[in-house]
């Protein structure tokens, strides 16, 4: 794989785990009626996960190199 495709990889990454997080939020929301905790949780928590799995994908293909 190029370190192109690893970049986009690891970004595509980064965008799915959030909006995973992000809809698992909305849908505890709507169950629980929690105005919209769940989400921002969701999002932030999302957010952080794949920040954390992009730098030790990106870290993998920089030492690859």
């Amino acid at each position: 794989m190029t370190e192109y495709g690893a970049v986009m990889l690891a970004i595509t990454e980064l965008v799915v785990t959030v909006l995973v997080f992000l809809f698992a939020g909305r849908f505890l929301d709507s169950r629980y009626q929690a105005g919209s905790q769940f989400m921002t949780i969701g999002a932030i928590s999302g957010f952080i996960i794949g920040v954390v799995r992009m730098t030790i994908r990106l870290k993998a293909v920089m030492n690859s190199k």
